[in-house]
């Protein structure tokens, strides 16, 4: 499978969000919050 990460592990608004195979780092790691 795949997973979602942020392209470069950017924190700016509007970053880029890629998939692709999974290599463990943090931006690979989501949570849902409601507002």
């Amino acid at each position: 499978g795949k997973v979602l990460g942020v392209d470069n592990m950017s924190t700016a608004d509007s970053a880029h969000v890629v998939q692709f195979d999974d290599n463990g780092t943090d931006d690979h790691l989501w949570q849902l919050l409601a507002p």
